[in-house]
C-alpha cells in the first residue's frame, strides 16, 4: 500500500465537516438511499462522493475531450515503476489525490482543484507573454551536468519560490498559482536522469489559434524532449510528445512528434507504459493543456426525512471557449437546476437559500418536475457564483419522505455568456453521483419566462 501522502503548501480550504456529520453510506445490504432528488424513484443507487477527499480535476485535449484525473489512475493499473506527473492546468490539484495512491509518485500541479491559472500574461498589465508556473518547473530542470541534477522537490521550490521581476515589479508564481506538491515514497528524492527503460511523455492539448498553443510547443513539447535529451542523455525513442492536431507549428520543426494530443492517445500512453516498465523505471509525464473540473453539487437526506441539503462549490468564474460561437470572454454561473422531482405543487416545498445567494430566488416547472435557482439579475456579477465557495442550500418537502422517493435525479449549472447573453450549460451531474458530462455550446436565445430546456443538446 502506498504510504502517507504529503501535500505541500495546500491553502486552507473550507471544510466539508458538516456534510460527513451524520452521513450514511449507501449500497448497504438493507439498500435504501440518503442522497437524490425528492419523490424522485430511480433505480440507479449512488454511494454518497465525499468531495472533501474526491476532488475531482481533469485537462482538456485539443479537442476540447475532458482526461479526468481517475482516468489517468486507471490507465496506470499495474504500473510498478516510480511516476513523475506535473500539468499547468487549471482546477489541477484534485490529480494530487488520485495519482498518489500509486506507491511511488510525485505529483505537481500549477493550482488547487478550484484554482485557476495564471501566466504573466494573464496577471501583469502591459505583457503578453504566457509563461507560466509549469514553464517555470521545466525550466528548474535545466541542467549542465557539474554537480547533482536536481531533484523533483528541488525543482519545484524553486520554480515557486524563486523571486522575480517584470516592469518593475517582484513576483513569485507561489505567490500568483497555487503549485501542489504530493508525494509518496521517497520520490520527491527523484531526478531525470535517464536509465534504460524509462518512458516520458509530453503532451499539449491547446489547439491551434489559443494563445498558448505556441507557448506549450516551445516550452512543453520541444523545449521538453532537448531538455530530457541533452541534459539528461535520454533516447529520442523513449520520449512521446503528443501536440495538439498533430501538425507542428508553422515555423517550427518537429519531425520526430508522435502524434495527436488526443485523450485517446494519452490514455494509450498511459496504458503502454504501465505495461512495460518495471520496478526500476521512472515515467515522466508534462502536461500543458486548459483545466477544467466540474462544479460539484452532492446532497444528503437530513434527519427529519423532510429536508434535503444540497452542497454546492463552484469552480470557475470564467471558462475560455476560443471559437467563432462563443469567442473567449467570462462567465458566471447565474442559474442552477434540479431535476427530477414528480411532485410539482410548489406548495409542498420550501428553499433556505444562504446570505452567500442574496438576490437569488426559485420557481418550480410542475411539468418538467424541475427546480430552478437563479439570479436575478444574470448581469450583476456581484451576484455571480464565487469560484471555490461552499453553498449549503436546503430544500423541505412538506411531509416525511419514505425510502422508495429517494433516488437519484440530476442538476445542471447554466452561464450566461459575459452576463446576461444566451445561457448553455457549464457542468450536469448527479447528486451524489459526482460529474457526468461536460455539455456541448447551445446556441439559442435566453427568455427569462421559463424557456424550455428540451432543445439544449
Amino acid at each position: 500500500a502506498p504510504s502517507r501522502v504529503e501535500v505541500f503548501d495546500v491553502p486552507n480550504q473550507n471544510s466539508l465537516e458538516e456534510l460527513q456529520m451524520n452521513r450514511t453510506r449507501l449500497l448497504k445490504s438493507a439498500g435504501f438511499a440518503v442522497i437524490g432528488i425528492v419523490a424522485f424513484v430511480s433505480s440507479a443507487w449512488a454511494e454518497y462522493n465525499d468531495y472533501g477527499t474526491n476532488k475531482p480535476s481533469a485537462f482538456r485535449d485539443h479537442q476540447q475531450t475532458m482526461i479526468w484525473d481517475s482516468e489517468l489512475l486507471a490507465a496506470l493499473s499495474g504500473f510498478q515503476g516510480e511516476l513523475m506527473f506535473c500539468t499547468g492546468s487549471c482546477f489541477s490539484g484534485g490529480f494530487v489525490d488520485d495519482l498518489t495512491q500509486l506507491p511511488k509518485a510525485v505529483v505537481v500541479t500549477a493550482n488547487t482543484w478550484h484554482g485557476f491559472g495564471m501566466s504573466l500574461y494573464d496577471f501583469l498589465s502591459g505583457t503578453s507573454y504566457t509563461y507560466a508556473f509549469h514553464d517555470a518547473y521545466m525550466e528548474a530542470f535545466q541542467w549542465g551536468g557539474a554537480g547533482f541534477a536536481p531533484t523533483f522537490e528541488e525543482a519545484y521550490l524553486a520554480a515557486r519560490d524563486t523571486v522575480n521581476t517584470t516592469l518593475g515589479q517582484q513576483w513569485s508564481w507561489g505567490g500568483i498559482e497555487f503549485p501542489q506538491f504530493g508525494v509518496t515514497g521517497s520520490t520527491k528524492d527523484g531526478t531525470l536522469e535517464y536509465s534504460a527503460g524509462d518512458r516520458a511523455i509530453l503532451f499539449s492539448g491547446m489547439w491551434a489559434g489559443n494563445e498558448y498553443y505556441l507557448t506549450s510547443w516551445d516550452y512543453t513539447i520541444a523545449g521538453g524532449r532537448d531538455m530530457l535529451m541533452n541534459d539528461y542523455g535520454w533516447d529520442g525513442d523513449a520520449v512521446t510528445t503528443l501536440f495538439s492536431d498533430g501538425a507542428v507549428p508553422p515555423g517550427r520543426s518537429g519531425p520526430w512528434l508522435t502524434g495527436e494530443g488526443t485523450k485517446a492517445n494519452l490514455i494509450a500512453a498511459f496504458q503502454n507504459a504501465a505495461a512495460t516498465l518495471g520496478p526500476g523505471n521512472t515515467l515522466v509525464v508534462f502536461v500543458i493543456a486548459h483545466g477544467r473540473s466540474s462544479g460539484v453539487m452532492t446532497s444528503r437526506l437530513m434527519p427529519d426525512r423532510q429536508t434535503i441539503e444540497y452542497l454546492l462549490i463552484p469552480n470557475g468564474r470564467n471558462i475560455a471557449n476560443d471559437g467563432a460561437t462563443y469567442p473567449k470572454a467570462s462567465y458566471g454561473c447565474t442559474e442552477i437546476q434540479i431535476n427530477g422531482l414528480s411532485d410539482g405543487d410548489p406548495s409542498h416545498y420550501a428553499l433556505e437559500l444562504p446570505d452567500t445567494l442574496n438576490g437569488w430566488g426559485w420557481t418550480l416547472d410542475p411539468v418538467k418536475g424541475v427546480l430552478t435557482i437563479q439570479a436575478d439579475d444574470p448581469a450583476d456579477q456581484s451576484k455571480w457564483l464565487v469560484p471555490g465557495l461552499e453553498y449549503h442550500i436546503r430544500l423541505k418537502y412538506y411531509r416525511s419522505l419514505a425510502d422508495v422517493e429517494l433516488g437519484r435525479g440530476g442538476w445542471q449549472m447554466w452561464i450566461p455568456e459575459g452576463g446576461g447573453g444566451p445561457l448553455f450549460s457549464m457542468d450536469h451531474g448527479l447528486p451524489g453521483g459526482g460529474w457526468v458530462g461536460n455539455r456541448g455550446r447551445w446556441m439559442g436565445a435566453r427568455s427569462r419566462a421559463g424557456h424550455s430546456r428540451s432543445d439544449r443538446q
